[in-house]
């Protein structure tokens, strides 16, 4: 029997693939979520002859996306952030939106 957390993993993988293929997106779950060496990662994207490799994270509460949550809803003067970019310096870069956010939903899907 697969536990709990298991469940609510592939619940939400499958939950993001049908999402990012109703956006027209041709997204694909894993087989074994990522951990076979052929099929890396939890989601597939293909587009044209690219692909993308998604890792899905999912949590209850959330408190470990606080940073990112207090910064994409937060408010000033009237106007709300779309999108987040995170840049470490001798790091990565991150781009961080937030899927109900249909002005930036619509360009990025337009992007694709």
């Amino acid at each position: 029997m697969t536990s709990s957390n298991k469940r609510k993993g592939t619940y939400h993988e499958h939950w993001w693939t049908d999402l990012l293929n109703k956006w027209g997106w041709k997204a694909k779950r894993q087989p074994m979520s990522g951990q076979l060496q052929e099929f890396p990662g939890d989601i597939l994207i293909q587009l044209d002859r690219q692909k993308l490799i998604v890792e899905s994270k999912y949590q209850t509460d959330g408190k470990g996306w606080s940073f990112i949550n207090k910064i994409l809803k937060k408010h000033n003067k009237k106007y709300a952030k779309d999108i987040l970019v995170l840049k470490q310096r001798s790091g990565e870069a991150y781009l961080c939106v937030n899927i109900n956010n249909k002005a930036a939903i619509k360009i990025l899907r337009r992007i694709v």
